[in-house]
């Protein structure tokens, strides 16, 4: 990790896909005073998070929904569980047992990670149990430069 002596801006507008969420228009300016090239870094797209009832990982593969188990394992280097995947839809979601949830949408990667730590089913916001999804891109964020990308978070 390198700190980027940042600013974050982000306009929210209703709608998104099929009008179920938000669009998120993010810009990250880097003022960083360190001039150093870091190279190309994997990137969140963004990062999100759910609680204990959203365990299930949802996203598509080959034109057909796909369901990944979910986990989290402490003796893996990178520990969540199913790590990397392809979302070739550009979409990702982290449900309940019910199919109701949270996805996120980057028209511009197909690669996500994603993974689910503690008890599956229980917890709220307070609690341990945690859902993660992010779109992901290898992406080179030099000193003093400006990122834009767009997303959208779906219910």
């Amino acid at each position: 990790n390198v700190p980027c002596e940042c600013e974050f801006e982000q306009k929210i507008t209703l709608g998104g896909p099929a009008d179920t969420g938000v669009r998120v228009d993010a810009t990250l300016h880097n003022h960083r005073s360190d001039t150093t090239d870091y190279g190309a870094r994997s990137q969140e797209l963004p990062a999100v998070y759910s609680n204990g009832p959203y365990y299930r990982l949802l996203t598509t593969e080959g034109g057909e929904l796909k369901e990944y188990n979910a986990g989290w394992d402490s003796s893996n280097s990178f520990p969540w569980v199913p790590g990397a995947f392809t979302a070739d839809e550009n979409w990702a979601a982290l449900v309940d047992e019910s199919g109701w949830g949270m996805g996120v949408v980057n028209l511009d990667t197909t690669d996500f990670i994603g993974g689910f730590s503690g008890e599956k089913g229980s917890g709220g916001p307070y609690d341990a149990p945690t859902g993660y999804v992010a779109p992901v891109m290898n992406l080179a964020l030099p000193a003093n430069t400006t990122y834009e990308y767009t997303f959208f978070l779906v219910l």
